[in-house]
């Protein structure tokens, strides 16, 4: 007889059960739904298979009434940019294309371009990042879609073999933009690779909490591919990656996806003890 099971102390976004077909694990983000299913096999402490599923849903803005146009969700409290003269002339070099930063393959036509540049520029940013990081993002769009159209630098030319320019150099400024759309177009390692580059620079202060969101959100991404895989170690460092970004900084701290990170590993450890 199936018997369920609701974890009393964690959030309601949380959601855990058992029965005697397996243990299920949900855990829910406004961008981010991971959610897990763990199987026993009929001999007592072995683990069948961990599946991991995740889908990425944009946050419509809430309509008071008033006309069109998305919102944009960004953290309270969030920390003040107002940089300095060196911050916003300084650049930084990042080992991308401009396509890469739209989610297209070099082999995008204009039209493939310009139609991904509007689906994203048509979406909010994820919640928790500032309003500077969200304003630089529509910025960094309108950039790279008059680069990719106008200028054949950016774009290449396959039939002439000619590869598309990169690194870019862009602001600093827009490092966390940069991030937050390869974050959104499943360019996981590149946003782990360039964040961790760039915390080694001093002109990286300014945009901390940025960089951390990308990465931990990032590292979500790679807890849902290793769980898919199961990789379930894998899963929870990448789990508790995430969870130290979060809690490396006030602002992110106060963000829902924290607890609910901490959740998932508490929900998953716990099925996993159900299992031994």
């Amino acid at each position: 007889m199936p018997v369920a099971y609701t974890f009393p102390v964690l959030p309601p976004s949380l959601l855990f059960g058992i029965s005697n077909r397996g243990t299920s694990i949900i855990v829910v983000h406004p961008e981010v739904q991971i959610s897990c299913f763990l199987v026993a096999r009929s001999d007592p402490g072995e683990l069948n298979g961990l599946s991991c599923s995740s889908r990425r849903r944009r946050l419509n803005a809430a309509a008071g009434g008033g006309g069109g146009g998305g919102g944009t969700h960004v953290v309270d409290n969030a920390p003040s940019r107002t940089s300095s003269l060196a911050a916003s002339t300084s650049t930084i070099e990042i080992p991308v294309t401009c396509y890469q930063l739209i989610g297209v393959s070099e082999k995008a036509e204009k039209d493939e371009v310009v139609k991904s540049v509007l689906n994203l520029k048509k979406a909010d940013a994820e919640e928790g990042y500032t309003m500077e990081a969200a304003a630089a993002r529509q910025d960094l769009l309108m950039d790279v879609r008059d680069k990719l159209l106008f200028e054949p630098e950016y774009a290449g030319n396959l039939k002439e073999n000619i590869a598309p320019k990169s690194p870019l150099r862009i602001p600093w400024a827009w490092l966390p933009a940069a991030l937050c759309l390869l974050q959104e177009v499943g360019e996981e390692k590149l946003v782990l690779d360039i964040g961790r580059a760039a915390l080694r620079h001093l002109d990286s202060k300014s945009f901390i909490h940025d960089i951390f969101l990308s990465m931990a959100l990032a590292e979500c991404a790679v807890a849902k591919d290793a769980f898919e895989a199961n990789k379930v170690s894998q899963g929870f460092e990448a789990l508790a990656r995430a969870q130290s970004f979060l809690k490396s900084k006030v602002t992110l701290a106060k963000l829902a996806l924290l607890s609910q990170v901490t959740g998932a590993c508490i929900l998953v450890a716990t099925c996993l003890a159900c299992l031994i």
